[in-house]
């Protein structure tokens, strides 16, 4: 798999994964299949989501601008304008298989580190010491 480089990377990316998980019926299958690491489509996932679920809510986030900002930047943007509401909605769509049942950790707005999106059960309040390495390769 290439390195994706921008938004609509992300979103082809994501849906491949997606289409393969739905036939496999195995996340760790459909990540092996496309050569990618859970991790490094689980930090863009937000993007994804937003795209998907809520894509009148770009309008808050703005246009991904590589010269600006990197693509995990993005993603933790795009994260920060998932509501109650559209997180609702992305949590049954994941129930069906119609979207990757993955989980990512962005602190939140009140910055509580326990907290994953996706999840319903706080995680231990460790910071996850493998994002680290992974958010270096969008790096210029």
């Amino acid at each position: 798999c290439h390195t994706v480089k921008d938004v609509d990377g992300v979103l082809c990316r994501y849906k491949k994964i997606l289409c393969t998980f739905q036939k496999m019926q195995s996340m760790s299958r459909a990540f092996e299949h496309h050569r990618v690491d859970r991790n490094t489509v689980a930090l863009t996932t937000p993007i994804a989501e937003l795209l998907i679920v809520a894509p009148e809510k770009l309008a808050e986030v703005g246009e991904f601008d590589p010269s600006k900002e990197r693509l995990l930047e993005y993603s933790r943007r795009c994260f920060m304008a998932l509501d109650d509401e559209t997180l609702k909605k992305v949590q049954a769509l994941k129930k069906s298989k119609l979207l990757l049942p993955i989980t990512y950790r962005f602190k939140t707005k009140m910055d509580s580190p326990g907290l994953v999106a996706g999840n319903s059960v706080p995680s231990p309040a460790v910071p996850p010491k493998q994002l680290l390495p992974i958010a270096e390769c969008y790096k210029r």
